[in-house]
């Protein structure tokens, strides 16, 4: 006795060591990229554009006010309110850096100089020769004295031998002032950086509230700032409101999947201490299933555990379908007689969610792992342990059991047969609305991407009205180990992009071929630039002469410092100053391995075939498309050939698993039949809700054919051990299974009102299903069963599972 209680102590502690082993392994992830398919061109393209380019610690904060003096004065305000607090702000820039720092631009346009082709740099030597210099300064003369144009006047004043043309040329004015400030001044643009690195979403959504806390304060303090409209969007926001957002969904989702069940179960069976036993083992199956993941797995999407965690909830069917046995039966009796249902239902689930590891999608590939192990964990469990606990309150008598208007209903013939016909009935509405209104259509698109109600999107959408709009420009990146291979697939990507705009199939296009260095380019440019800094003082008299300040020289002066400078370094040389790496930092990005520049597409018509082909030829190693909507495309396109492939995969293991379970090809073509009823019942039902498939909710048809099939073979088992006795069946196994499938039903269906659209449509999808699939096994089934395939099996029955599976006869 002692030894027994001991061994039990050592294996509970050895147990629980594992567990928490395994649940310390595993780290959360909320990028919703990791649920894509990795080999994707738009998905490695998108990750490395947020990776690099995507300011992960600056927000951009919005202000709006309705004269552009006044959103001067409070943009200027709120820039000094939020200097104040630097343990939550290391920087705000509400205006061109070089306005307030002009001198620190001589090292861009120094630079870029290194940049050009050497042809450039031989035509600025014969405009600045000796013989034409005086030519140079007549022409900005002129144009000082007949242009209009404010920024014009201002940059020609202080830059008389136009030295920053290059500017123009190379950066085609993406660093310009319409990153602060619309056209008439009423809008502004703070961009605010975080005082350090944000480790993961938690920080990330902390510091967001935070800074609007700090944002609330200053509009209630400042005077006249009730007029001013604020908005915050930026990386931060986004993986804010997406990642909390959805965290939060998974965690309501999961949790009231548990209520509901709970709720169902009390409603069926009215009983309080089994209900209590069922929930503890189904919490004790969800945490071992993490913990065995974690072995597994390591890293886990938060989409893929929420979405497991419903899933799971397909162990309380084997402890409900066990629990019904055990109402009048002792506990060995009850085992015998349900085991062979759960272990084949388990096996065949298990196998099935199993196959979506075949799949490219590294997120369904994750929860297929995750509910394999949790059915087939939940299985053992209830059968261990579920029938000891709820011995004492599941043997009393069938007369002493509480009982309620659902037994009535199930024990009623004329209800169950007024069911099954209204079944039917809503069965044939369901195909003709299917035939009238057509296939449900496919979104190919990022929509289902997106959160239903965002602020950070609506004030990105305001940024993109009031100032630049580039959503229908496509993002390019290319990617290289050094600065040469990157110049070489430059130069390549813009030569077919010069063929594709003469086709028609872009408007424009802007890559930073220009000014990307080239190391042989800097060093000839270098040896060829100093003879103009030589000639530095001569070029000083000549402005000077032309009726030009000091001061107008002080750029030219300092851009040639520059050039000496680097005179003596090797290339390849980099800008290194404040102003030089904000006019860079959405064009180009380096460090000791990673060199990327970025450019632009516009294209006529994004969706025809004709572009997508050209983009396609685009595509190569090292270059990638980054962009939501190009994204969207091609990941609806990939999962569509991911999902055939699966899906002939699943019906195969499908196949054999049922062969195996039930030996005879009536019964197996009947399941495989309801299946399919099932689904054309769910595509009429959809179009009849008006619901479409994307993305997201494609992946719905792998998840029903997993947990569909666990219905039926509970059913058709009881049906064989019944010897054909549907009341029996419904009243019984069909009690238990209706719980257990409405209660996921409802947990998918809370999914409808989560914030992001494509999960409230898998959600929706899904509940939809799994309860055609549900009225179809348990009320219909059993009749077809008797009419195709319960021939001859009405009295006896020689199903190879197990003995306890021969039915007597009547």
């Amino acid at each position: 006795m002692i030894r027994s209680r001991l061994f039990k102590i050592v294996l509970a502690i050895f147990v629980a060591a594992l567990v928490t082993l395994g649940l310390s392994r595993i780290s959360f992830n909320v990028d919703i990229l990791k649920l894509l398919p990795q080999q994707l061109n738009e998905v490695q393209g998108l990750s490395l554009y947020l990776k690099h380019f995507a300011r992960h610690t600056e927000l951009m904060i919005t202000l709006e006010a309705e004269d552009s003096g006044d959103a001067e004065v409070f943009s200027d305000s709120l820039a000094e309110f939020l200097r104040e607090r630097p343990d939550l702000i290391k920087s705000v820039v509400h205006r061109a850096p070089w306005e307030d720092q002009a001198s620190e631009t001589s090292e861009i346009i120094a630079w870029l100089w290194l940049s050009q082709p050497p042809g450039q740099v031989e035509a600025l030597l014969a405009r600045l020769g000796s013989d034409e210099v005086a030519k140079t300064l007549d022409k900005t003369v002129q144009e000082l004295s007949t242009s209009m144009a404010v920024q014009e006047v201002a940059t020609l004043s202080y830059d008389p031998l136009r030295l920053t043309d290059v500017i123009a040329e190379g950066m085609q004015d993406n660093a310009g002032q319409s990153e602060f400030s619309s056209a008439d001044g009423t809008f502004r643009v703070l961009y605010v950086e975080a005082p350090a690195r944000l480790a993961n979403y938690r920080e990330i959504i902390g510091w967001v509230h935070d800074v609007k806390a700090l944002l609330a304060e200053w509009k209630s303090a400042e005077e006249g700032g009730d007029n001013v409209s604020i908005g915050v969007t930026g990386e931060p926001a986004f993986v804010a409101e997406i990642s909390g957002g959805m965290e939060r969904d998974m965690h309501v989702s999961a949790g009231s999947t548990i209520m509901i069940i709970g709720i169902i179960f009390w409603l069926f069976y009215r009983r309080v201490k089994p209900l209590n036993y069922l929930l503890l083992l189904l919490v004790a199956v969800f945490v071992g299933s993490l913990a065995v993941s974690g072995f597994v797995l390591n890293e886990l999407t938060v989409i893929s555990v929420g979405f497991a965690s419903i899933l799971i909830g397909l162990s309380v069917d084997y402890g409900v379908v066990l629990y019904q046995e055990l109402l009048g039966n002792d506990v060995q009796a009850a085992k015998r007689r349900a085991r062979s249902g759960i272990i084949w239902a388990a096996l065949t689930t298990a196998a099935a969610f199993a196959c979506l590891n075949a799949s490219g999608l590294p997120g369904l590939a994750q929860l297929g792992t995750m509910v394999a192990i949790g059915v087939l964990l939940g299985a053992f469990v209830m059968l261990t342990f579920l029938p000891n606990l709820v011995f004492k309150s599941a043997t009393q008598s069938p007369q002493n059991t509480p009982s309620g208007p659902i037994d009535a209903f199930l024990n009623s013939a004329k209800a169950l047969k007024g069911v099954a016909f209204t079944i039917v009935i809503t069965l044939l509405v369901l195909g003709a609305a299917l035939w009238m209104k057509g296939l449900p259509e496919l979104e190919s698109n990022s929509r289902p991407l997106r959160l239903r109600h965002s602020l950070a999107y609506e004030t990105m959408d305001r940024i993109y009205m009031k100032l630049a709009d580039s959503r229908e420009m496509l993002t390019l990146l290319v990617s290289g180990k050094n600065p040469e291979q990157v110049q070489t697939r430059l130069s390549a990507v813009d030569a077919k992009l010069a063929v594709m705009e003469t086709n028609g199939l872009i408007n424009q296009s802007m890559l930073p071929v220009a000014f990307w260095p080239v190391a042989k380019n800097q060093k000839t440019n270098l040896e060829r630039l100093k003879s103009l800094t030589a000639r530095k003082e001569s070029l000083k008299e000549q402005v000077l002469a032309a009726d030009f300040t000091d001061e107008s020289f002080l750029l030219v002066e300092s851009v040639m410092q520059h050039w000496d400078d680097w005179s003596s370094r090797e290339p390849m040389i980099w800008p290194e100053n404040d102003v030089s790496r904000w006019m860079l930092r959405q064009n180009v990005f380096h460090d000791s391995e990673n060199f990327l520049a970025v450019g632009l597409v516009r294209p006529v018509d994004a969706r025809s075939e004709a572009f997508q082909n050209a983009l396609d030829g685009l595509k190569s190693e090292g270059i990638y498309i980054a962009g939501w909507e190009q994204l969207g495309r091609s990941v609806t396109d990939s999962v569509s050939e991911e999902m055939l492939k699966v899906l002939l995969l699943l019906m195969g293991v499908l196949l054999l698993m049922l062969s195996l379970a039930f030996r005879n090809v009536l019964e197996v073509a009947l399941i495989f039949g309801l299946l399919a009823l099932s689904f054309v019942s769910l595509l009429g039902a959809m179009a009849l809700l008006g619901l479409t498939w994307n993305l997201f909710n494609l992946t719905a048809l792998l998840l029903l054919l997993g947990t569909g099939v666990d219905y039926s073979i509970h059913i058709l088992l009881a049906l064989r051990k019944s010897g054909g006795n549907v009341i029996e069946v419904q009243k019984t196994t069909g009690k238990a299974i209706l719980v257990c499938g409405l209660s996921t039903c409802a947990g998918f269906g809370s999914l409808s009102w989560a914030s992001n659209i494509g999960l409230a449509s898998l959600g929706q999808v899904c509940a939809l299903g799994i309860l055609l699939n549900l009225l179809i096994s348990v009320f219909l089934l059993p009749h077809l069963w008797i009419c195709f395939a319960g021939k001859g099996r009405m009295q006896t029955s020689n199903l190879p599972i197990s003995s306890d599976c021969a039915v007597e006869k009547k």
